[in-house]
């Protein structure tokens, strides 16, 4: 698993999701192929205070977790499918 980070570039992040398996994707309606399954990043900004600026935040928060899981290398405790 990707250590959870609490902070991107100084600044405390939303809470961040990662999802394997969120579902099938079109050629694989059966599942037969287990790695041919949709990954998902969510974020759930959800507070009174939520501006733009906060919405731009998370954003890049999503997309540096993005990056860190496009980082990993698939098969190993860090990778894609290793059972996060």
């Amino acid at each position: 698993m990707v250590p959870h980070r609490q902070e991107i570039e100084g600044r405390h992040t939303p809470h961040l999701s990662f999802t394997t398996g969120f579902r099938n994707t079109n050629y694989n309606r059966a599942g037969s192929d287990p790695q041919a399954v949709v990954y998902a990043l969510k974020s759930f900004p959800m507070n009174i205070f939520v501006s733009p600026e906060v919405m731009r935040w998370a954003l890049r928060c999503v997309e540096a977790a993005r990056d860190e899981v496009l980082d990993s290398k698939p098969g190993t405790k860090n990778g894609p499918g290793a059972g996060w």
